[in-house]
């Protein structure tokens, strides 16, 4: 009797294994089923075991790039509708990609940042198609996106001052602990959100920031510019309920999303970045 998938939350590892551990004539078969059935669910399950088992990070790949990438791949599957996810059409990877691109894309063009996410979660789905076996096809071999017309140096201009009060004066306590640790200390807004008690020392003005992008290691960092800074902060501890919940967290559930509709009820064009709001950038466009 074949080995079927079923749905499992664990730890990425865990989850991984409900695949790798298949023989491989039931890895392909049920790989080719949830083609065939364009079962999102199974194929992000598969997709995330490749990841884990043969993707760069490996086991260490963060929970973000995860997020982003089961997006993606969504995404694809919804405009893939029409062909045969195992013999998909030679040009049809490119096209996707193009119609991401497109200026006219409805409701907005998306970024170049935002295709490139997207060009690799397609890319991780069919490859993990062609490791469980059920298919050869490669459609976005030769695909690459277009350059991003916007120089670098012109993403990643930090907020001015009186902006930084601007956001103040709106934020919600825990939203305000956010900013300034962001603005006082640099960190992402994920950092942030991991921060436990005794990661926070306020009488050296210091705290430790345990998790970066996908590691996890101990940076310790200074967290106060001067006094004032450090009173400021200590306050928004205070008014956030020491911004610890019951889960020990910083901030429990954080969604950058809510963060970043915070930032643009301040300016139109301003939308947050992934260093917290030293990286909190500034559209061009007025």
């Amino acid at each position: 009797m074949a080995s079927e998938i079923k749905r499992f939350e664990g730890s990425i590892t865990e989850r991984t294994r409900t695949w790798i551990a298949l023989p491989p004539g039931d890895l392909k078969r049920n790989a080719a089923r949830a083609a065939r059935d364009r079962d999102p669910v199974q194929l992000w399950s598969l997709t995330e075991s490749w990841l884990c088992t043969y993707g760069k990070a490996g086991a260490r790949v963060s929970p973000k790039t995860l997020e982003s990438y089961e997006v993606g791949v969504r995404q694809v599957l919804a405009a893939a509708s029409a062909i045969n996810l195992l013999e998909p059409p030679r040009d049809w990877g490119a096209g996707y990609v193009r119609t991401l691109e497109d200026p006219q894309r409805v409701p907005k063009p998306m970024s170049a940042s935002s295709v490139r996410v997207r060009l690799a979660a397609a890319r991780a789905l069919w490859s993990a198609l062609r490791w469980s076996g059920a298919t050869q096809s490669d459609p976005f071999e030769f695909v690459h996106p277009a350059k991003d017309p916007t120089p670098a140096w012109e993403k990643r201009q930090p907020y001015q001052q009186s902006q930084l009060e601007a956001l103040l004066d709106i934020a919600e306590p825990r939203e305000r602990l956010i900013l300034l640790l962001g603005g006082h200390a640099g960190l992402r807004i994920a950092e942030s959100c991991a921060l436990v008690p005794e990661d926070v020392s306020l009488e050296q003005r210091q705290l430790r920031s345990v998790r970066a992008q996908a590691a996890v290691f101990n940076r310790w960092c200074p967290l106060f510019g001067n006094a004032s800074a450090a009173s400021r902060v200590r306050y928004a501890l205070v008014q956030s309920d020491q911004g610890f919940g019951n889960s020990g967290a910083a901030f429990g559930s954080c969604e950058s999303r809510d963060f970043t509709g915070l930032c643009e009820m301040v300016r139109s064009g301003v939308k947050a970045g992934s260093r917290g709001l030293v990286s909190l950038s500034l559209s061009k466009s007025r």
